[in-house]
């Protein structure tokens, strides 16, 4: 994920001096976009909290522009598009290393076919209506993560190349994967522990300006 001086100042909570003495030092990795710095979230020394604070906010973000985007077919006059498996961001970045895994692994391999089923999961998660559901659907496709990553890890082929590439690869989908799913599963513990009566007041009113600060603070980060 691309981030701004600002948006890592935040998230590391420094002064925007600060990061960028920590730039010139060398502690930090960043590169220049005209005039701006901009930063890769894999490059960032963030500790696993504030990592998943980054996958949150990411996801509400998403989530928010998918609302806006809905009040705008509205207003147009145009039928109002169903959340999709798409707009989850695990979704958005399993799905390319799934194709990766085939041209390395080919289909038929075990990995392969877990990182599979770890997409049909979120799929029905996402589509699941119940919290506790919801769950239980991200918590298999975690699972099933961990999975693809050992037999990626305990691969026994004999050319060393070819295991260099699938160990290569374990280390991506660890990296890239278990964050988003992880914030997945938050978002459905959430949901389950939320009172009947708040869901039902919530669906009857707008939001609530403590929700509306968190919209303008997942804002803040990254698009």
């Amino acid at each position: 994920m691309k981030l701004s001086l600002s948006d890592v100042a935040t998230l590391m909570n420094k002064s925007p001096r600060q990061i960028r003495y920590l730039i010139t030092t060398g502690r930090l990795k960043a590169h220049k976009e005209g005039k701006s710095w901009r930063f890769d979230s894999h490059d960032l020394p963030l500790t696993s909290e504030q990592r998943e604070t980054l996958v949150d906010n990411a996801d509400a973000v998403t989530e928010a522009a998918s609302k806006v985007a809905d009040k705008a077919r509205a207003a147009a006059g145009e039928p109002k598009r169903h959340y999709s498996v798409t707009d989850l961001r695990a979704y958005q970045l399993g799905e390319p290393l799934y194709r990766q895994l085939i041209d390395v692994c080919g289909p038929n391999d075990a990995a392969t076919q877990r990182l599979r089923r770890a997409l049909e999961l979120l799929a029905m998660g996402c589509h699941a209506f119940h919290g506790r559901e919801k769950r239980q659907h991200y918590a298999g496709a975690r699972e099933a993560v961990a999975s693809t990553i050992t037999d990626l890890r305990l691969s026994i082929d004999a050319d060393p190349t070819r295991r260099k590439q699938r160990c290569d690869l374990a280390d991506t989908v660890e990296q890239t994967l278990l964050g988003p799913i992880n914030a997945l599963i938050r978002r459905a513990e959430r949901k389950i522990h939320q009172p009947q009566g708040n869901r039902a007041q919530a669906a009857k009113n707008p939001p609530s300006q403590g929700s509306q600060e968190s919209t303008h603070n997942a804002r803040s980060l990254p698009r």
